[in-house]
């Protein structure tokens, strides 16, 4: 919603939409965490904002990363802290009960899009600069990925041993974490692609473009170095 709305659908009560009314300008990222009992909101007007699931505020005031615009927000550290991807290409990390701030200092650009770990308790981030990057949650750079084109989406397998990312030149990457290698890339979208995902029990990734398709690509060959 471009006044700052954002909505939650009850999908047992015939489809109910209830409001979340407190951002000012538009709402980029709407996150859960892990009990899905809480909501975390990421916004243009630069503030991050908890709820509940009735849509109302946990807090009396926003958290603001003080960084402009904020695409992304994920709930990480088993709920314990938000991360913060903002349009200045900081990303933050904040304890939910210090306020504490760790700072996750690089990427040149806005960063769009987040990723958690939980087998490997990493972070990664992808970015408008070229690149995806990784970071342990001190705020230390594991890993950068280069691309020759803007990063809009990042993502962990379930194993945390590689990761994907989706690109403005229309391809998909796979590469390995800890060698930094690039051990697959596709096109098979017509247009930019601004979302990828790996399925939790299947070799397959799926993938959103531009083209205003959603697509399905098995994973198949790839190297032993994933192993």
């Amino acid at each position: 919603d471009p006044n700052g709305k954002a909505y939650l659908l009850d999908l047992n009560n015939n489809n109910q939409k209830i409001p979340y009314e407190k951002h000012t300008k538009i709402v980029y990222c709407l996150s859960f965490n892990s009990n899905s009992d809480q909501i975390a909101s990421a916004s243009e007007d630069g503030t991050v904002r908890l709820w509940d699931l009735h849509g109302k505020p946990l807090r009396d005031h926003p958290l603001s990363p003080e960084s402009g615009t904020v695409y992304y927000v994920i709930f990480i550290d088993n709920d314990q802290k938000l991360a913060m991807g903002c349009l200045n290409g900081k990303i933050i990390l904040q304890d939910l009960q210090s306020d504490e701030k760790v700072y996750c200092e690089g990427h040149t650009s806005a960063v769009y899009c987040l990723s958690f770990s939980l087998e490997k308790n990493l972070l990664s981030s992808a970015s408008g600069d070229g690149t995806a990057r990784v970071w342990n949650l001190e705020g230390k750079q594991e890993g950068i990925f280069k691309h020759e084109s803007m990063v809009y989406w990042v993502s962990f397998s379930p194993d945390g041993k590689r990761l994907a990312t989706a690109c403005a030149d229309g391809k998909v990457y796979l590469w390995h974490v800890k060698s930094q290698q690039k051990i697959a890339e596709y096109k098979h979208h017509d247009g930019q692609v601004f979302s990828v995902g790996f399925s939790y029990h299947e070799p397959w990734i799926a993938t959103a473009s531009e083209d205003k398709t959603v697509k399905l690509r098995k994973i198949e060959n790839l190297p032993e170095l994933i192993k």
